[in-house]
């Protein structure tokens, strides 16, 4: 964050303070500290406390004197005036995640008191506008700050996890506003028998991520960070939230709750001691099972040569095993295929496309030849959805040229083999190394293109070379496998690090005891 962004924020929580027309709170103050240490560290957040004090002294003077500025006023405040000008300046230089987070903190100072006046609410507003930030989406934030017992919030978009399922309904149904909402109209909620007290998640559709507020007089770890009572926070993608003498809560398991679809068809993939080898060689996989759902993205990670490419044909019936079997919702992969004709998607390393046609007429040909019984305005309409949903519009009258003689980028045409294979709309989508060869930044977008598709309901598979940590963390689970295609873990990602970090350890001190004996 540049030195001019932190100079506005300071103005903005200046003129918040302003409004209250008094001495700035104790407790405003630490929501103030609190968001420059999380972004600029301690050492630097004490200058721009006192560049935010030196502010709310000059408004306090200024404004309330009025002047012949007063001819700038809107809706009759030269506050909202001045407001407006430094959001426009924030809004150009911070991404929407970034706007919603000084949202919130502004949304957190204005209600340390527990009061929020016509005043303070009207200035929320013009912040909100000036931030993009849509009105439902506004009032879902504003209710989650201010009174997250007593709101109209969709159930659909808030998670409760509570120590007790009936403790639970008993404690807040009588405070739950039912409005507009059908009975039958399920509460979302995961018990975790030890937590003291409850924790609320708000979905944000627009960035797709979490808030978190904390209730209650027990420890609750976010990401290894202790949180504070009472605190609003952006739950970051990959997040593991954990409470002591209890199963900890993964990002997957929070995201399966509340991005599931009404009506979407759940998928069981699944092997049973799976295991294949190249005939004269030992390499291939040795024995491995799995019992996976849909919603996910699942990483498969290990050296060159460790049979991760071997595995996707294998999981995708191209190649058969020696032994075990491959189910799909209890359909055999291999014996039963055309039981599952067009539930399993693959994508290739190597390119698919047509390199003489344009990006349109790639994804129009490919929809001609796999729905024959679509209607040419059908056909039409179908192209259009996918060239919105995957980005590609901007190009779409570019011809796709080849590797050598690019007319669209490398982030682009790995984007456009996975349209054409989406295209069919499959169940389970397996993807051979989608990040190889891409710069960080179309790596990330092609990870987020895939992740949507879990959250909609699809398994994806994709094997993947040396992710980012934000990649990383996009992953629901990771299998990795070592020389000789024996796998040798499954799991969350975040918990790989703890785990091989011991088995290291562990090695160390054999070594040691080995050296001794020798």
């Amino acid at each position: 964050m540049n030195e001019s962004v932190l100079n506005a924020l300071m103005q903005l929580f200046a003129l918040i303070a302003h409004e209250n027309n008094s001495n700035i709170s104790v407790k405003g103050k630490q929501v103030v500290v609190s968001y420059l240490s999380q972004h600029i560290g301690d050492e630097h957040a004490k200058e721009y406390i006192k560049l935010f004090e030196d502010y709310f002294t000059f408004y306090k003077k200024e404004l309330s004197d009025g002047g012949p500025s007063a001819i700038e006023m809107v809706d009759g405040s030269m506050v909202a005036t001045q407001a407006s000008k430094i959001c426009s300046h924030i809004t150009k230089s911070l991404h929407k995640t970034e706007r919603i987070v000084v949202f919130l903190r502004l949304l957190e100072f204005i209600n340390v008191d527990r009061i929020i006046t016509i005043q303070e609410e009207h200035f929320v507003h013009i912040v909100a506008q000036c931030f993009n930030i849509g009105t439902k989406e506004f009032e879902n934030i504003f209710q989650f700050v201010v009174s997250p017992f007593k709101n109209s919030i969709s159930r659909n978009q808030l998670l409760i996890i509570s120590d007790s399922e009936e403790l639970q309904i008993e404690e807040l149904e009588g405070l739950w506003v039912e409005t507009n909402r059908p009975r039958e109209d399920e509460r979302k909620l995961i018990v975790r028998p030890n937590l003291q007290g409850s924790i609320f998640i708000l979905k944000l559709d627009t960035i797709n991520q979490f808030l978190l507020r904390y209730f209650g007089t027990g420890e609750v770890y976010v990401a290894n960070k202790p949180i504070i009572s009472g605190v609003t926070h952006i739950i970051d993608t990959g997040t593991i939230i954990k409470i002591p003498e209890n199963e900890p809560i993964y990002f997957r398991e929070i995201e399966s709750q509340l991005f599931a679809h009404a009506g979407s068809n759940s998928i069981i993939f699944c092997a049973e001691n799976l295991s294949f080898r190249f005939k004269g060689s030992l390499n291939g996989i040795k024995s491995f099972s799995f019992w996976e759902e849909s919603g996910q993205v699942i990483g498969v990670m290990g050296g060159s040569g460790v049979g991760k490419s071997t595995l996707l044909n294998l999981l995708n019936g191209k190649i058969a095993p020696n032994s075990g079997r491959v189910l799909i919702n209890g359909y055999d992969v291999h014996r039963e295929r055309f039981r599952l004709e067009g539930v399993i998607g693959f994508v290739p390393q190597d390119d698919l496309l047509f390199e003489e046609l344009t990006v349109y007429q790639n994804l129009y040909y490919n929809a001609k030849l796999s729905f024959s019984n679509f209607s040419e305005y059908k056909l039409r309409e179908t192209v259009e959805h996918i060239l919105r949903d995957f980005d590609l519009e901007d190009i779409r009258d570019l011809k796709v040229g080849d590797p050598l003689n690019k007319s669209i980028s490398g982030g682009q045409r790995k984007r456009l083999n996975i349209a054409l294979e989406l295209m069919r709309e499959p169940s389970v989508l397996m993807v051979d190394e989608p990040t190889s060869g891409l710069s960080s930044q179309d790596s990330v977008m092609v990870m987020e293109l895939l992740k949507d598709q879990a959250r909609k309901g699809k398994l994806v598979i994709a094997n993947i070379h040396q992710p980012s940590s934000r990649i990383f963390k996009m992953l629901d689970k990771l299998w990795i496998f070592d020389k000789g295609g024996y796998p040798i873990y499954q799991g969350n990602p975040l918990d790989a690090i703890v785990y091989f970090k011991r088995m290291n350890t562990q090695v160390k001190c054999y070594r040691n005891r080995m050296s001794i004996l020798w």
